[in-house]
């Protein structure tokens, strides 16, 4: 028996996470969608989410790491797709969910540090691929006909 290819030397272990697409339609904004910022990447927004912790199933992550970046309450929604991003430091694989919630998306607000994100946003989806957004997101919502990506 064969247990396949062995990992390059220092590589890093992969990692899951979960990420949550929350889309909103304001009449006069347009569309838009949730995203943060987080004290360890201060600089970069990202889609709410985070890594999926030992026995937990991966809406049981998107709920709470979503909670952790938003301090709101929301379920998991259908599966929308996934990335990867393989680099000298970090393997992860992220899993999208679209996030359904019974009160709309939180306000913005830039607060002191929690548990999750430092600073959550309502973005245009025309402003984001603008932003200096987390590796792998830009590429996902584009693939996914949200953003189009200026080149």
């Amino acid at each position: 028996m064969t247990s396949g290819p062995e990992p390059a030397t220092g590589a890093p272990a992969p990692q899951l996470w979960v990420a949550g697409l929350w889309l909103q339609r304001e009449p006069r904004r347009g569309e838009s969608m949730v995203m943060v910022r987080r004290d360890r990447d201060p600089g970069t927004w990202d889609l709410p989410g985070g890594a999926v912790a030992p026995g937990e199933s991966l809406a049981e992550a998107l709920v709470r790491s979503v909670e952790d970046d938003t301090d709101e309450v929301v379920l998991c929604g259908p599966f929308t797709g996934w990335f990867e991003v393989v680099d000298p430091a970090q393997h992860r694989v992220t899993m999208v969910f679209e996030l359904v919630a019974a009160a709309p998306p939180p306000g913005e607000r830039s607060e002191g540090p929690r548990a999750g994100a430092v600073e959550t946003r309502h973005v245009p989806l025309w402003e984001v691929s603008e932003l200096d957004v987390t590796a792998g997101v830009t590429e996902f919502l584009a693939d996914e006909g949200l953003i189009e990506l200026l080149v």
